[in-house]
C-alpha cells in the first residue's frame, strides 16, 4: 500500500521527541511516515525522513511534466524552423510567444 504524504495522524508531544530522540528518528527512518510534533496540544512541526529523496522525486516530476509539454507542441505542431528558433535565441526575444 502507497504512504499517503498527506496522514498527519501520527503525533508525538515535542517533549517526548526530545526525550527520546534516538527512538523517534529510528521508527522515521523505518517507516518514512511523516509525524507531528505538539506543543501544548497544538500541531506545530511535521518531521519526515527522505526529505531529499522526496525533492529528487518532485523534480523528476516536474521534468517529466515539461517533456510532456514540449511532445505535446511538436503534437500540434507548434514549433519553430531551427533558423527562427536560433535567431530568436541570438536576439533575446526566444520567450516571445509566436
Amino acid at each position: 500500500m502507497a504512504l499517503d504524504p498527506f496522514d498527519l495522524s501520527d503525533t508525538c508531544p515535542f517533549e517526548d521527541f526530545h526525550a527520546n530522540a534516538r527512538q523517534h528518528l529510528e521508527q522515521l527512518g523505518e517507516t518514512a511516515h511523516p509525524r507531528v510534533l505538539t506543543v501544548e496540544g497544538g500541531r506545530d512541526v511535521v518531521i519526515q525522513s527522505g526529505y531529499r529523496d522526496r525533492l529528487r522525486r518532485l523534480d523528476r516530476a516536474e521534468c517529466v511534466i515539461e517533456i510532456q509539454k514540449g511532445l505535446d507542441d511538436v503534437e500540434r505542431g507548434d514549433t519553430l524552423p531551427l533558423d527562427e528558433a536560433f535567431e530568436r535565441i541570438r536576439n533575446g526575444t526566444w520567450r516571445d510567444v509566436p
